[in-house]
């Protein structure tokens, strides 16, 4: 080694952290700042002045830069960075150093190595020098630890605006089972009005073309992920403010054979939840609008499913006093097809059709009465099986599958009613005792305890029950009538 004295007499990191963002009162800074590196790196530029010998160096020199997490011994953090053959002129050289993702707010010291021209090594200069960093690097030691997310921002006025003209304004990912690209979070409590003034997220769209999302999302799991943790809590909430033309406040697309556009699920043990929930105060407004135009697979414009006993797949009310419930046709929407208003009646332009084909009422009945049972009403108006031929009391059959059924509402109370077929087609027991049945046969209670028989001819009026639509030729069975009293 030449008898020579290195010394870097200055050295500064010039630029630690550089901050290419709009931030707007900050009180708080992320630990870690991906994005700031994803846009700028994670290199700086380093300044010295070099003696060579107590004179300002002058020519090319080879310099070896190392962390180090103290002043002296202790142990070298990361890598070395080498620079050869860098330029020094009256001492002065400038560097740009790279350790990659190494400041995270320990102190750290610089060591420099320099190799002269014919030197065999590099020799270590002392003391080594503590790094500094600019005023809001010093700021992001006072953060609080968010292991789970990739930025925090918090202010009294916006904490991040990113915007940008031909790409991303902001990406957030998370790789992390549990954690989340971009948490959104407001403390700020506002009644509901036209255009809330707080948000945990806020996307907005003022582009003219036709495809201009102000929040948009994609995953493998989840596009868009809302939650609600407090009562009256909203985890999705669209707006449309438009009072003419048509708008959507939340739209779901899915171009998959078996995907879902907008899935809602309400998963609540107790109270009142709903999957979905539509609202509309318009004249015109849709609470909740659905749309299936796929050609192939199973298609809903909107599907709803409830696992709780006293839950809904859909729900409509309507407190404006319209119609609860209107379809109409796709080609014209002024023509109505389907109609329940709010009273509860119901208008179909067409026809009603049922696999079942008869009309039953909800009657009180004795005990264990069964389907296909011929009935009877006895001296205290309750229903029972029929005992005798011929029997005048008959008033039809218990019905299999009723095709309409009424006095079946919510609010009546069905304990101990039977269905009561007085109309239409059902099945019911058949015998052969008066002879085999043929269809077209008038039929008649028999002896046998709710089975019907052949009437045979001119039987008495008020004991007919129906017309045979089916033959029995011998013994017991069931068969198909129209039931038709006479």
């Amino acid at each position: 080694m030449k008898n020579k004295k290195w010394r870097v007499i200055v050295g500064s990191a010039l630029v630690l952290f550089v901050a290419a963002l709009t931030i707007g009162n900050l009180v708080q800074a992320a630990p870690e700042f991906r994005p700031l590196k994803a846009l700028l790196g994670t290199s700086f530029s380093y300044q010295g002045h070099l003696e060579d010998g107590g004179a300002p160096a002058n020519g090319t020199y080879d310099l070896c830069f190392s962390l180090w997490d103290a002043s002296s011994v202790g142990s070298q953090v990361g890598s070395d960075v080498v620079k050869l053959g860098e330029s020094v002129e009256d001492g002065l050289f400038t560097v740009e150093l790279d350790f990659g993702d190494l400041f995270d707010g320990t102190a750290l010291w610089l060591e420099v190595e320099v190799k002269g021209p014919g030197d065999p090594d590099y020799t270590a200069l002392s003391p080594r020098q503590a790094l500094t960093a600019v005023p809001y690097a010093h700021y992001a030691l006072n953060i609080p630890d968010h292991d789970h997310w990739g930025e925090y921002w918090t202010g009294t006025g916006d904490g991040l605006t990113l915007t940008s003209s031909d790409g991303n304004g902001l990406v957030g990912v998370s790789s992390t089972v549990g954690s989340y690209g971009i948490v959104g979070t407001t403390d700020a409590y506002v009644s509901f009005e036209i255009n809330p003034t707080t948000a945990g997220v806020y996307g907005q769209s003022t582009a003219s073309s036709s495809w201009s999302p102000g929040v948009g999302g994609s995953g493998a799991k989840y596009g868009v992920w809302g939650a609600a943790t407090e009562a009256g809590g909203v985890g999705v909430y669209g707006q449309v403010d438009m009072f003419s033309g048509q708008a959507t406040g939340v739209l779901g697309f899915t171009q998959s054979s078996e995907g879902i556009g907008v899935e809602g699920f309400a998963g609540s043990g107790s109270g009142t939840t709903y999957g979905v929930y539509g609202s509309s105060s318009s004249p015109d407004g849709r609470g909740v609008y659905g749309e299936a135009d796929s050609d192939s697979g199973l298609n809903f414009g909107v599907y709803g499913i409830s696992e709780s006993p006293d839950g809904y797949g859909a729900f409509f009310a309507n407190v404006g006093g319209g119609d609860l419930l209107s379809l109409n046709d796709a080609s014209n929407t002024t023509e109505l097809e389907f109609i329940v208003d709010n009273d509860g009646d119901v208008y179909a332009d067409g026809t009603y059709s049922s696999p079942a084909a008869d009309f039953a009422e909800m009657l009180l009945g004795s005990e264990g009465l069964e389907a296909g049972d011929v009935l009877v009403i006895d001296l205290d108006g309750i229903l029972v099986r029929s005992t005798q031929a011929f029997q005048p009391t008959v008033v039809g059959v218990y019905s299999t599958k009723p095709g309409f059924l009424g006095g079946a509402s919510d609010e009546d109370d069905l304990t101990g009613k039977v269905p009561l077929a007085v109309l239409g087609v059902v099945p019911v027991k058949a015998s052969a005792e008066n002879g085999s049945i043929q269809p077209g046969d008038l039929l008649v209670a028999s002896d046998t305890p709710g089975y019907a028989m052949r009437a045979g001819e001119n039987p008495s009026v008020g004991t007919i029950l129906g017309k045979a639509l089916e033959p029995l030729e011998s013994g017991l069975g069931v068969i198909q009538i129209l039931v038709m009293l006479q």
